[in-house]
């Protein structure tokens, strides 16, 4: 083995032409004006992710958006031809709900098109496109709000802060509910969220039947508690759809205990 060596090492020393030290240094050169021109190029690492948030908006349906804003016309419709209260705040109770379930396929789409393990090789991975369009929605469901506490005339003679109690309560409630069904359910998020929706609104329509007045007859103070024990009980229910890493890669990898640290992650 030594003797080979020793024979590759004077061969190629025998037969390596001289080096030019003009023709090196022009060569440097180039190689250093070709890597500053690369090194000034925009790429993905120069991109923060308040921009990445807003690049996230062109991913959403546009079904998405003509659904809201045709669940907030039925709404005001509604809520303009019948006045009484008993109608009023479970309409909006049901609006709520409503409105976190057509945010949820363009929410969770990434889980249930299988394409969760391709976002794990880009800087910005599963958690952070969730955690994205869920600000996005956020901020929209802030304005479906708002417009259905203004335009609704019914409303803007009544207690608007009420309205916004029997609103926000069940909306953080099946937020929360939604985000651990996105757990358990992974790639069925949706239908989950749909059946889920569809045995809570008969049940509150049920109960006004039952207890026309049952949401009136509760204070402030109780509206307020189960308000914020609401955004809570989200708050934490998302905290660990996001910290389990199990939701955002393939079943197979989550079962085999291979995570995106691993050496052999998804081979």
């Amino acid at each position: 083995m030594t003797n080979i060596e020793d024979e590759l090492k004077r061969f190629y020393a025998e037969n390596t032409p001289p080096i030019d030290p003009d023709e090196k240094h022009r060569g440097v050169e180039m190689v250093a004006r070709a890597s500053q021109k690369d090194s000034s190029a925009p790429t993905a690492e120069s991109i923060s992710f308040r921009r990445f948030v807003l690049t996230q908006v062109r991913f959403i349906n546009p079904i998405c958006w003509i659904l809201q804003i045709a669940l907030i016309a039925c709404v005001l419709i509604t809520g303009d031809i019948y006045k009484a209260s008993e109608i009023q705040a479970p309409l909006v109770m049901t609006f709520a709900m409503l409105t976190v379930v057509i945010a949820i396929p363009s929410a969770f789409k990434s889980f249930e098109s299988k394409t969760a393990e391709l976002e794990l090789a880009c800087r910005f991975n599963s958690a952070q496109v969730l955690a994205s369009r869920l600000i996005i929605f956020g901020l929209a469901d802030v304005l479906w709000f708002s417009v259905i506490i203004a335009a609704m005339p019914s409303f803007a003679t009544s207690d608007p802060f009420s309205i916004f109690l029997y609103a926000s309560t069940p909306f953080f409630l099946f937020c929360a509910l939604c985000f651990y069904l996105a757990r358990i359910a992974n790639r069925h998020v949706t239908r989950a969220a749909i059946a889920a929706a569809t045995v809570l609104v008969v049940v509150l329509w049920q109960s006004i039947g039952l207890f026309p007045h049952w949401y009136s007859e509760l204070s402030w103070g109780t509206w307020m508690i189960a308000l914020v024990l609401s955004i809570a009980l989200a708050a934490f229910e998302l905290r660990r759809l996001i910290g389990d890493m199990s939701f955002s890669i393939a079943p197979r990898c989550a079962h085999s205990g291979r995570g995106p640290q691993h050496p052999h992650f998804c081979k």
